[in-house]
């Protein structure tokens, strides 16, 4: 019974093949998210899947690793040329998708987009509504009849009102792609 199990055991080893192995990458085609990689037997690997898709839609997520960098690869239902990177060492791209909204990251930062509003965007429109409040406050004047008396409002107040509902719209888009909790 002893010599059937061993049997058994390395006829599984040698027909299943490794679940999951280490393997150096190669190159990678950011066009079809895929790499090629060398396992550590010298053996080059074709086509090995980024991400987790069949349909080639932009949902969902993906890693493109470093050139040169090793990665995890796993096997997809024990089919002989399927596989798919699981983890990785090095990465020159990520990106998640979750519709409406996307975050890249890359060497040169990260992108944050909900239905085409971009955090940057959005930053570069409150510094603006921020500069147009600076140079509204340099040029506040107001009026006195005689000294001791009230002022009356500043002569530039319809400017202030301008510049108050432009930041009201620029909180609204950032409530609208941040999250507090």
């Amino acid at each position: 019974m002893s010599e059937l199990k061993d049997a058994l055991v390395e006829f599984v080893k040698n027909h299943r093949g490794e679940a999951i192995q280490p393997a150096k990458v190669t190159a990678v085609d950011t066009t079809a998210l895929t790499c090629d990689v060398e396992d550590t037997q010298g053996v080059t690997i074709y086509d090995v899947k980024l991400r987790a898709t069949i349909d080639n839609e932009d949902d969902g997520k993906y890693y493109l690793p470093k050139v040169g960098s090793w990665v995890m690869i796993a096997n997809i239902a024990h089919q002989q040329n399927a596989w798919c990177v699981v983890m990785w060492s090095e990465l020159t791209k990520a990106r998640w998708e979750i519709r409406p909204v996307v975050l890249k990251m890359d060497e040169t930062g990260f992108l944050l987009e909900k239905q085409g509003d971009t955090l940057s965007d959005m930053m570069t429109d409150l510094m603006t509504q921020l500069g147009n409040l600076t140079t509204q406050i340099q040029a506040l004047t107001v009026t006195c009849a005689a000294p001791g008396l009230p002022s009356s409002p500043p002569i530039n107040v319809a400017a202030f009102v301008t510049i108050g509902t432009a930041l009201d719209g620029v909180k609204t888009r950032f409530e609208n792609i941040l999250k507090t909790t």
